[in-house]
Formats: structure tokens, sequence, C-alpha cells
């Protein structure tokens, strides 16, 4: 009997993106920091994982976006969700694991503040049928369940006539996508607190020892970064540094660069402030 655990990420009204079920299977913060990237990279469906400690795994993802919700900003909320398999997924534990999603994400949007992330034990059950493709969509048995709405079904195929008129410019946008889609590769969204200290490397899963890399201050109802004692920090991108380091000042769309004593750098790019958190995407090494 093989075994798959459930998973849930998303995002809140006010709350930014984080793990809201965590597989039992996954103990250590590198692979919470393995899993959270790796559900926020966009790519669902199933493929084939190895996870920080090496283990090799099957990962099914999908995601959809939430019926009638909408962040403080008027971004419609999203949810990622699926499991973290020993062996080959069914379309039966991806269902079973929305299931479980749809309920632990309401309980989550009902006490954003108070919620604490739902350890979830694998799946029951013996899965015969392998799921070799998961569809884009929720499957007609999942649509009775209320709260998420199902994605929308991509057209047929185009006709010969059009396939050959179209054929340049479907080139044209499957560059330009792979190109944005690898520039964004690694980046995931985060909430930093308004004020205190972030230790990045934990934050995206690299696990690195050490003390805090980063330190959040306010003053005069402004919010501020710092470097703390042997990390470094720049305005702007870690390829092009555009201001000089030590203190600024975190606004939406300031990007930031952020050294560690050990050398390593991770880019921050301010998407959002609110009174209660920083939303930054963070790319990692």
């Amino acid at each position: 009997m093989s075994r798959a655990w459930p998973f849930l990420y998303g995002r809140g009204r006010e709350r930014g993106y984080r793990l809201l079920i965590v597989p039992g299977l996954l103990t250590d913060p590198a692979a919470l920091g393995w899993l959270a990237r790796a559900a926020s990279s966009g790519r669902d469906g199933e493929r084939a994982e190895r996870m920080p400690d090496g283990l090799a795994v099957r990962l099914a993802v999908r995601s959809e976006v939430v019926d009638g919700e909408l962040d403080e900003f008027g971004r419609p909320l999203r949810i990622s969700y699926g499991v973290v398999s020993e062996t080959a997924v069914s379309l039966r534990d991806v269902d079973a694991a929305r299931k479980l999603a749809v309920g632990v994400y309401r309980e989550f949007l009902d006490a954003e503040e108070s919620f604490q992330p739902r350890t979830a034990q694998s799946l029951p059950g013996v899965r015969q049928v392998p799921a070799a493709r998961l569809a884009a969509e929720p499957p007609a048995v999942a649509r009775a369940v209320p709260g998420v709405t199902r994605a929308v079904p991509r057209p047929g195929p185009p006709s010969r006539l059009r396939l050959v008129a179209v054929a340049g410019a479907v080139a044209v946008a499957l560059l330009a996508f792979l190109l944005v889609r690898s520039l964004l590769a690694g980046a995931a969204e985060h909430s930093l607190p308004t004020a205190g200290t972030v230790d990045l490397d934990l934050l995206t899963g690299a696990n690195t020892p050490g003390s805090a890399d980063l330190t959040v201050t306010q003053s005069d109802g402004k919010i501020y970064f710092e470097p703390p004692p042997g990390a470094g920090l720049t305005q702007g991108g870690c390829r092009r540094p555009e201001g000089p380091g030590g203190r600024a000042r975190a606004v939406p769309g300031s990007r930031f660069c952020v050294t560690t004593p050990d050398g390593t750098a991770y880019e921050l790019r301010v998407r959002a402030i609110t009174p209660r958190e920083i939303l930054a995407e963070v790319d990692g090494p």
C-alpha cells in the first residue's frame, strides 16, 4: 500500500501566502520551504520531485480561484492543493485533498490572525488508478463542493487553416511566456512582519544556519529594512543595484538585495504593505 499526504497553500484577505495544511511526511523547515516553492510555481499536474533530504516523491498540484473572495486590495484569492506521495498519484487522492482543503481554507478565512496550520496524515485506502496527467480543472465529482470555482476549460484545438494563419503568433507568444516564466522561477510571495527580524534562509527553505538576515523597523509611520551585523542590504535588484547600502524605506514596488554573512543573495520585491504584514516576493539562491 502506498501513501499520499495532502497539502494546502494559499493566502487570505489580509494574510500572505503560507502552507495551511502541512503533510505529516514533512518535518523539517527545508522540506516545508521546498513544498511552498513547488506549490507556488504555477506548475499544475503530477510530476516527479526530489525533496531536500534526497527522498524521491511524486507531487501533484492543482490550483483554483476561490469563488466570490477577494483580498483587501480587490485581488481574487487563489489556492493550490494536492498531495505528496511515495508512488504514483491517483485522481481520487487529489479529489480527497481538495475536499479537505476547502474546509480548512474556510476555517483560515474565518480566523486568519489566530489560524494555525493543520498537520495532515496520509490519505486512507489503496490507490490503484494512477493519474498519468492531472486535469487542470476539478473532475465532475468535485463540483458539488461549495466555495471554490472550477478552472475555465481550455478551448479545443483550432482548425488547420487557423493553425497556418496564427502559427507565427503562437510561437512568439509561447517564447514570451517561457521567457517570463524563467525570469519568475523560484519567486514566491511571503508574509514579512512590519516590525521584527526575518530569517530569509528559513523563510525560503534554504535552512542555512545563522542569525536573522533582515531587520524591519518603523519610524513616523514608515517602514524600513535594515541589515543586521554581517549582512548587506542594497536598493534595487541583486544584479543591478540602484542605490546605497544600509537602511532603506520599504514601499510597494521597491526592490532590495539582501546578502547574508555567508555570501548568499536574496532579492526582495515588495508587493503590498498592510498594517499587519509586508507581502513580498523573495528570490532565493
